[in-house]
């Protein structure tokens, strides 16, 4: 079963106070990274990137789980799950044993962090974070050293199991029909980039958002 996500990258040299964050699809069984992004935000079509990269080569589980981050939760994720018939559970709070994220977590700590603390540039952080994910792989895994079928990396152990696999065609329509369709609030108004519209009338009004209120 995946998993999802969110690691914050406090120690870096970009020019900005923010931290940089790490976005993460875990399958549970085999501890492989199935897809995973490094990004200045962390916001829904963050996540979504990333999961549509992970459904796109791995196909749709099941299930997956969480914890209870906002992005995991939007309308238009909780509608790609419906669309996907994939089950949305989650971790019981103070329990991220559940979904391996401490060990995810500690992990990247290792391989990664000092290395990101030195990078001078947003390129040189995609290529850390590429090397990365591709050594975690490919690497042998503690949890993996018992096995006797000389399958000791995620990669060995994720193999050819794949999830229910969709036409990229078929996951383009449903990206983007979570991404630009838009839902009337309990006024009969359309929310479009701060504006709200009268969905009844066609008339726009300017949203309290938007004037700073």
């Amino acid at each position: 079963m995946p998993s999802y996500h969110v690691r914050y990258i406090e120690e870096h040299r970009l020019g900005f106070p923010e931290p940089i964050y790490l976005i993460s699809i875990l399958e549970n069984y085999s501890r492989a990274i199935l897809a995973s992004k490094i990004s200045p935000t962390q916001n829904q079509w963050d996540y979504l990137e990333v999961l549509f990269a992970a459904l796109s080569r791995f196909g749709a589980p099941k299930a997956i789980v969480s914890d209870g981050g906002g992005i995991f939760y939007g309308n238009q994720a909780m509608d790609v799950y419906v669309a996907l018939g994939i089950e949305k559970l989650r971790i019981e709070k103070r329990q991220a044993w559940q979904n391996y994220v401490e060990t995810h977590f500690n992990i990247v700590r290792k391989m990664a962090d000092a290395k990101f603390a030195r990078a001078k540039s947003w390129e040189e952080m995609i290529v850390i974070h590429r090397t990365w994910m591709r050594d975690y792989n490919v690497q042998r895994h503690w949890a993996h050293e018992k096995r006797e079928d000389d399958c000791h990396s995620p990669a060995a152990v994720m193999g050819w199991h794949k999830g229910t696999m969709y036409p990229e065609s078929v996951l383009n329509r449903i990206l983007f029909a979570t991404r630009y369709t838009r839902h009337l609030n309990r006024f009969g108004y359309l929310r479009v980039q701060g504006w709200k519209h009268d969905a009844r009338k066609g008339s726009v009004r300017l949203s309290g958002d938007r004037l700073g209120l």
